[in-house]
């Protein structure tokens, strides 16, 4: 049984419309100027924060100006050594660009792809509320901008609490269910912390499965056998290089059926324009081992497998 299934995920998302939203006039009628208006508004903040990412300046000019931060006279021990880790941080992400003295343009064009991407699948998303609520709301559009009237935001209420005590039901099952299986590995994984981190590539060699995650941390499964695959696309992601999509593990578990284990997990590949597509892998085996156990979520560089 999957627990973290494609249809929780909407669930797990849809509990949280009460907080997402908050009273607007604009959302007392379907108005097509007035959703132009936030539309714009809406996408030209959007470009303004994605053009001031770091990735965008230069890496000396950004190195220089962190070396001069971390080397002001008149700091304490303490906060120029919180300062030197800052550096150590930006070395470490930024290695590749440094030394290849690279400097990405950025480019509008994309990002405006993006950002009505994302607002897609936002109205998407919102189509699954249920129709006594969908009835209530103006206009969808803008309602996943945000802004809702009170009436709809009285209706949500109760309904994203239920949606939240049924997602935690689910997750909690699926937990339990997975700290059980970890039981018989020859030595833990902590396989419910694997969430929110990125798949990179899967390897399949000497009869064996090697999942590697942010470029990094390398899980391998003892006579592996890969069950389900939906997707042939892995994103490489790379936080130094942008438009690289990414191929997301929103959640794994772990089951132990008939002496082996299976690893479960829900991805989401991201393309590069923000095109969204979730799809589950499923990798069999005798044992699991993590080749470099380190926290999942905080990887650092390795030789490759």
């Amino acid at each position: 049984m999957k627990y973290f299934t494609n249809e929780w995920f909407i669930k797990y998302y849809l509990a949280d419309a009460d907080r997402y939203v908050k009273k607007s006039k604009c959302a007392e009628v379907k108005d097509e100027s007035v959703y132009r208006s936030i539309y714009n508004k809406k996408l030209k903040y959007f470009i303004h924060n994605e053009r001031s990412m770091e990735i965008y300046r230069s890496p000396e000019e950004e190195l220089k100006r962190i070396e001069e931060y971390v080397n002001e006279e008149g700091i304490s021990n303490e906060e120029r050594v919180r300062r030197n880790k800052y550096r150590e941080i930006f070395l470490m992400k930024n290695e590749h660009r440094l030394n290849d003295g690279k400097v990405f343009e950025f480019d509008e064009e994309i990002e405006e792809k993006i950002f009505e991407e994302e607002h897609k699948q936002r109205i998407q998303l919102f189509g699954f509320l249920p129709p006594h609520i969908l009835e209530k709301i103006a206009d969808l559009r803008v309602f996943a901008f945000g802004y809702a009237t009170e009436e709809v935001i009285e209706l949500l209420k109760p309904y994203c609490e239920r949606m939240n005590k049924e997602c935690e039901e689910i997750r909690l099952l699926a937990y339990d269910e997975t700290d059980d299986a970890e039981d018989y590995l020859s030595e833990r994984l902590d396989v419910n912390d694997y969430g929110e981190i990125y798949l990179t590539d899967i390897i399949e060699k000497n009869g064996d499965v090697y999942l590697k995650f942010n470029e990094d941390d390398v899980l391998l499964v003892k006579n592996g056998e890969i069950t389900e695959r939906q997707s042939d696309k892995i994103y490489p992601f790379r936080t130094e290089i942008p438009y690289t999509g990414i191929s997301l593990v929103r959640a794994a578990e772990l089951h132990r059926v008939d002496g082996l284990f299976e690893l479960r997990f829900n991805i989401l590949n991201s393309s590069e324009c923000g095109c969204a597509e979730p799809w589950y892998l499923t990798v069999r085996g005798t044992d699991i081992k993590d080749l470099n156990p380190v926290d999942p979520r905080f990887c650092f560089q390795r030789d490759n497998v």
